[in-house]
């Protein structure tokens, strides 16, 4: 198996000794759906076989397979890769399934895996009637269906694992406010007891969600702030104590279709961290669910080594996180409370105090300024962050958090941090491990206030 590429790691400070991590890697996605083969599937079990370069049939097939046990293989439309093959001949599978019309997955690709086994190829025209088509080969009916959007990927990565790990299917929606004829009448032959809607309302609206009850069973929505609360969100429902959960790059799909099914064949969780960093509510999630094992799916380059190094940690004690360094003397008493505030919840989470950045704070403050001076309350676009980020010398990442007392409160920086932390998206800046320095710039007029936080990795 020369090919792959499979490296357990045991990452310095993990004060467990059972506290590993492994990494499961290719050269590439085809390369890296062969390793989490490799690691999961016994000979002869049924492989599912789909297209590495889109990811509608490898989400919805990932659910199907994983409800099964059985492992993904990702190829390219025209050609099987030389991992995928070698993976092939190890498995010697009773059957291969292939997820997708020709176009995903040609003829000819066909006729290279009917050397290893029979083929079944499970398709549609489209994206939607393949999931359709897949939900109606599991081998039982479920009382749950999981609709997932059909044009995006974040949400519906960590859902499809989910949704093999309770013998689910999933459905996708054509837009956020309207599903396909094929989606519609699936959802008919299966008559769903209940519907797990996976992201946000911009990604499934509220009027669908509306739609979905009225016309066909109760929904629950699992949604966050973004990708990586989303995927908490999905993550809560398992109970502590895992075996395993597994980690993917949430800004790529497929390292975490090829973990997808291997988690939902055994109830774990996947979680998406961006390449160099751990969203706060993923640390705070690691924590709760407190997992023997931490797989990695994917290179460095996909989720570096330093992640993959903290992902150990929580099995054993928390790091004892370093004393927050003393605020600078420029900071309104407003202002110092806030930045104390902050570093207190980052010490509870386990999580490095943020040092104080003075040059951080003239964007941050000039933003408060035009917050108050035009009644708007919105967040800075990309493009001023960015060149604010930049002239305050900071780069690697950076984010933002803005209040807006509603005359409610003038005095108490408390009261702030109070709606922070109860907003994921913002309590999610707040613990983000990535993040290294601060800056806060408040303004008050009477009993107005606006606040804006600024955050960055490196300074």
């Amino acid at each position: 198996m020369a090919a792959l590429a499979l490296a357990t790691l045991v990452p310095a400070g993990t004060a467990a000794a059972d506290s590993t991590v492994t990494r499961l890697h290719g050269d590439d996605r085809y390369g890296t759906s062969a390793a989490v083969a490799d690691f999961v599937a016994p000979e002869g079990a049924t492989v599912w076989v789909a297209s590495g370069t889109d990811f509608a049939d490898a989400l919805t097939g990932a659910a199907a397979a994983g409800a099964q046990g059985e492992p993904i293989l990702l190829v390219h439309p025209d050609r099987v890769p030389a991992s995928v093959i070698l993976e092939l001949e190890r498995i010697k599978p009773d059957r291969i399934m292939v997820l997708g019309g020709a176009t995903a997955v040609s003829p000819k690709v066909v006729e290279q895996l009917t050397d290893h086994a029979p083929v079944t190829r499970v398709a549609g025209q489209t994206r939607y009637e393949t999931a359709a088509a897949i939900a109606d080969s599991f081998e039982q009916s479920s009382d749950t269906v999981y609709l997932a959007a059909g044009y995006n990927f974040p949400d519906a990565l960590t859902g499809a694992a989910a949704a093999g790990a309770s013998d689910s299917p999933v459905l996708l929606a054509r837009t956020a406010t309207a599903l396909s004829a094929a989606t519609e009448a699936a959802l008919n032959d299966l008559q769903p007891s209940s519907i797990v809607v996976v992201g946000g309302p911009s990604v499934i609206s509220r009027d669908l969600e509306e739609q979905l009850a009225s016309q066909y069973a109760p929904v629950t929505r699992l949604a966050g702030a973004d990708r990586y609360s989303t995927a908490v969100a999905i993550s809560q429902k398992t109970p502590a104590g895992p075996e395993r959960i597994y980690f993917a790059s949430g800004l790529e799909f497929p390292d975490a279709l090829a973990g997808a099914a291997a988690a939902a064949a055994e109830g774990s969780p996947v979680l998406l961290v961006r390449p160099d960093t751990v969203p706060g509510d993923v640390v705070t999630e690691v924590r709760r669910l407190d997992a023997e094992e931490v797989v990695v799916l994917g290179g460095p380059a996909a989720v570096s080594q330093d992640v993959a190094n903290w992902t150990g940690t929580p099995t054993g004690a928390p790091p004892r996180p370093a004393p927050a360094p003393p605020v600078q003397s420029d900071l309104s008493a407003y202002d110092r409370q806030m930045v104390d505030i902050i570093n207190t919840e980052r010490a509870k989470a386990g999580v490095p105090a943020l040092r104080y950045h003075a040059p951080l704070r003239e964007g941050a403050l000039a933003h408060s300024r035009l917050m108050l001076r035009t009644g708007s309350f919105a967040h800075a676009t990309p493009e001023v962050m960015r060149d604010d980020t930049i002239a305050a010398g900071c780069g690697r990442g950076w984010g933002e958090n803005i209040f807006h007392s509603w005359g409610r409160t003038t005095t108490d920086a408390a009261f702030a941090m109070q709606q922070y932390m109860n907003s994921p998206g913002h309590r999610a800046n707040i613990l983000d491990p990535g993040y290294r320095y601060v800056a806060t710039g408040t303004v008050i007029e009477g009993t107005v206030l606006y606040n804006t936080q600024r955050f960055a990795g490196d300074c």
